[in-house]
């Protein structure tokens, strides 16, 4: 039996900027590493979690202000929509195309990837259960 998985959201930056992290026992998640890494490190800190994963959902600059840093801290897996890799301040590790499904820290859910699914040129993730019931999605802006 896999652990359960939580929800721990932290807004970071004037922009208000959502930071979710996904935790499983003792690794986490992270989608979108946008400012000020010393809380986002605090947060995984404070609940016994190791980052793991950092999911950046678009180029933005709002939303990878602390990708670099949080990732070297870190050491964590970077993913991002492959139409964004070249543009985002930290190599990429694993590029998203449409429909991939990120393995949530051997769990049986899947985080899958959707490009262009509610705007053009944008980007989502849904975290599905093993039954397809959608918990949370997360939707970007256009990217320009």
């Amino acid at each position: 039996m896999t652990a359960p998985i939580t929800l721990h959201s932290l807004s970071v930056s004037t922009m208000d900027n959502n930071c979710y992290l996904l935790v499983s026992g003792n690794k986490g998640l992270l989608i979108d590493a946008a400012d000020d890494a010393p809380a986002l490190l605090a947060l995984a800190d404070g609940l016994g979690v190791s980052i793991e994963t950092v999911v950046t959902t678009h180029r933005h600059a709002d939303h990878v202000r602390a990708l670099c840093d949080v990732l070297a801290a870190t050491g964590a897996t970077h993913l991002a929509p492959a139409p964004d890799a070249e543009a985002l301040p930290a190599p990429v590790d694993r590029a998203l195309e449409h429909g991939d499904i990120i393995d949530l820290m051997d769990t049986d859910w899947g985080l899958p990837f959707c490009g262009g699914t509610h705007l053009e040129d944008s980007r989502s993730l849904q975290i599905l259960t093993a039954n397809s019931t959608s918990l949370l999605a997360i939707a970007s802006s256009p990217v320009a």
